[in-house]
């Protein structure tokens, strides 16, 4: 007497094979930067007061870049240059148009922890 196998779970479900991201930039399919992505922006001087906060506000919160604490934005971005982590050159370029010293060069976490 032949004893029948119970079905696998594998089997219920169809299998996909993955398709690695150089496969689809061949094939001109865009290629998102994941959920961590920060959104590029471009220009410095022309933001409005709340895109240059908001932009500065993601740069902050982009843990790609590394620690905030006790550095500037701009020596944090300039720490994620040098390590080759492409952090936005919008952020610098609007930090260097600013006054030193302003508020606009400190993180959002600074003077709250």
């Amino acid at each position: 007497m032949m004893q029948q196998q119970q079905p696998r779970v594998r089997d219920a479900f169809p299998q996909v094979k993955s398709d690695p991201a150089g496969s689809r930039k061949e094939k001109g399919v865009k290629v998102h930067g994941g959920a961590g992505a920060a959104p590029k922006l471009g220009g410095g001087e022309g933001f409005r007061a709340g895109d240059a906060e908001e932009m500065l506000r993601q740069f902050d919160l982009d843990l790609r870049f590394g620690p905030m604490l006790g550095l500037t934005r701009l020596e944090r971005w300039a720490r994620a240059e040098e390590l080759g982590l492409d952090p936005p050159a919008a952020v610098r370029d609007y930090l260097l148009v600013q006054q030193p010293g302003g508020s606009v060069h400190s993180s959002i976490f600074e003077g709250r922890v």
